[in-house]
C-alpha cells in the first residue's frame, strides 16, 4: 500500500493539484495477489461535479449524452441539425421524428463503430446540449425516460427514512456514491480478497466520498449492507 501511495501520490504532483483517498480492505488471504483499484470520483463512482458547477441533473444528461452517437449525413449542410443524424439513421431534427422510429440504442462500448461519433465529441452540440441534453428543447430529449429511470435507481426510496447526509447528495434525495460501487467492494470483502483502493479526484468532492465510505462501512445504509469484513478508510492526502 506505501508503494500504490508513492507512485499515484507523485504522478499526481507532476501533473495535476488533486486529492487521493485510500480505502483497504482487510483480508486473511495473505499469499493472494493483491489487487489494486483506482477510481476517479466525479461521473465515475457518483452522478455529479460540484467543482465544475454541474448538478446531479446535469451529471446525468452529460452521461447519456456521452453514449449518444451519431453519424455524419451531410458534411456541406449548414444547419447542424442536417448535417449530422443519429448513428441508426433516423433524424437528428427533433422536427423530423415520429414515434415509429423508436430511439437509437446507446453505444457503451469502449470502442465506436467507422464513422460514428458522440454527441458529445461535437463541440458545437456538446456546448448548446450537453448538460440539458434530454430537456424539451434538445435533440436528445428522445432519452428522457432514461434519464428517469436512472434518476429513480438513485433516488432514496420515499419510504424510507431521509438517509446520513454522509450518504446523500446535498439535495438530500439522491445516493451519493454508485451502489454498484459499494456492492463490489462489500464483494471483494466477503470473498476476503486482498485489495486496496485509491480513491482521486480533482475537485472538491473527495473528502465527501470519504465520509460517505465511512458511514457505509459503519452500516448507516438501510439499502446497502455493510461489508462483512472491517473496512478501514484512511486519511486524505493532497498533493501540492
Amino acid at each position: 500500500t506505501i508503494v500504490l501511495v508513492a507512485s499515484l501520490g507523485g504522478w499526481l504532483q507532476l501533473e495535476w493539484q488533486a486529492l487521493r483517498w485510500q480505502v483497504r480492505g482487510t483480508s486473511t488471504m495473505s499469499t493472494t495477489t493483491k489487487l489494486i483499484l483506482n477510481f476517479d470520483v466525479n461521473e465515475t463512482i457518483m452522478v455529479g461535479d460540484p467543482a465544475s458547477g454541474d448538478s446531479f441533473e446535469d451529471s446525468l444528461n452529460k452521461i447519456i449524452c456521452k453514449s449518444a452517437c451519431l453519424r455524419v449525413k451531410d458534411s456541406a449542410a449548414e444547419d447542424i441539425m442536417q448535417r449530422f443524424e443519429w448513428h441508426d439513421g433516423t433524424p437528428l431534427d427533433p422536427s423530423q421524428r415520429n414515434a415509429e422510429m423508436g430511439v437509437p440504442e446507446l453505444v457503451t462500448t469502449w470502442t465506436r463503430p467507422p464513422g460514428v461519433s458522440s454527441f458529445y465529441d461535437i463541440i458545437d452540440l456538446k456546448k448548446k446540449f450537453a448538460k440539458i441534453f434530454t430537456h424539451d428543447s434538445s435533440p436528445g430529449r428522445i432519452y428522457r425516460p432514461l434519464l428517469d429511470e436512472l434518476d429513480g435507481k438513485l433516488r432514496v426510496p420515499p419510504a424510507l427514512p431521509a438517509l446520513h447526509p454522509d450518504l446523500t447528495h446535498a439535495d438530500g434525495a439522491h445516493q451519493f456514491l454508485l451502489p454498484a460501487f459499494l456492492r463490489a467492494l462489500a464483494h471483494l470483502a466477503s470473498c476476503r480478497r486482498d485489495f486496496a483502493l485509491a480513491i482521486r479526484t480533482f475537485g472538491t468532492d473527495g473528502p465527501k466520498a470519504v465520509a460517505a465510505l465511512r458511514a457505509w462501512s459503519a452500516g448507516l445504509h438501510p439499502l446497502l449492507p455493510p461489508p462483512p469484513t472491517p473496512v478501514a478508510v484512511s486519511s486524505a492526502w493532497q498533493g501540492d
